[in-house]
């Protein structure tokens, strides 16, 4: 049985051997550093702890977290609380939120110095 209580204090993890809940993984959605608090921290470390996988999915950002210091920063608090930086979304073209969306350019700017340092 899982029970989720709301805060990273209450949280209880439990899954018998055998358990039909098994493989379970874990997606988070961190999009700048600062999202990454100390309440945040001891819940990825109940949930790593407790052997499940984390990822996190990040949405690219214009004037939230469009430049390489930023991502570089998240992507080393990600690893360092045992989060796999899994996914860099470009933001969708949903009404609205045309002054959040970057080129996709600016992704690959981004990403692809991170991907030669692998």
């Amino acid at each position: 049985m899982s029970r989720w209580s709301g805060s990273a204090p209450g949280l209880r993890l439990s899954f018998p051997t055998g358990s039909r809940h098994h493989p379970l993984w874990v997606n988070t959605h961190f999009n700048h550093p600062a999202e990454i608090t100390a309440s945040s921290q001891k819940a990825l470390a109940q949930l790593a702890d407790a052997g499940i996988p984390l990822g996190n999915q990040t949405v690219l950002l214009a004037g939230v977290n469009d430049c390489s210091r930023i991502m570089k920063t998240l992507v080393y608090r990600l690893v360092r609380n045992r989060v796999r930086p899994y996914y860099l979304y470009q933001c969708d073209l949903s009404e609205g939120l045309a002054h959040f969306r970057t080129p996709v350019s600016k992704g690959i700017e981004i990403i692809e110095p991170r991907h030669r340092m692998i």
